[in-house]
């Protein structure tokens, strides 16, 4: 089982590095840090703003602990309610609400976007805050 103080490096080692574009639908994310890797692709909406919607996410996230690594293939796990609100997951851990901000930083907000990873008993959150650390790239919109 991964302690939250794994969980928390991944929020923090967080990197979404984003394709430039008014109307980019389609975004690169990366995580990486001290036992910690991932990356994937993100299909989002443009709400206008500035805010996305993500409406699709892939990808691997490995995460070793005491020498173990467990991860592999990622499952998405769309939030279903109203705009402008958040859900809490099952295990009532996570706030989540798919949203994504490319063009500012950091690009992800508080609640952020929920996930299974295969190996993992609970889903794990990727969100930003006023302690992550996150960067948008310049490259082509897909």
């Amino acid at each position: 089982m991964v302690h939250k103080a794994s969980v928390m490096l991944l929020l923090l080692a967080v990197g979404l590095l984003c394709t430039a574009g008014a109307r980019a639908d389609s975004f690169n994310w990366a995580v990486t840090g001290s036992g910690v890797s991932g990356g994937g692709t993100i299909t989002a909406t443009n709400e206008g703003g500035g805010e996305y919607l993500v409406t699709a996410m892939t990808g691997i996230l490995d995460i070793t602990y005491n020498g173990t690594t467990t991860g592999g293939a990622i499952t998405f796990i769309p939030y279903t309610g109203a705009p402008g609100t958040y859900g809490t997951d099952s295990t009532g851990l996570y706030d989540y609400d798919d949203l994504i901000f490319p063009s500012s930083t950091p690009e992800l907000d508080p609640y952020g976007l929920l996930f299974d990873v295969a190996g993992f008993a609970a889903p794990l959150n990727l969100c930003g805050g006023s302690n992550s650390s996150t960067t948008c790239s310049t490259g082509s919109s897909n």
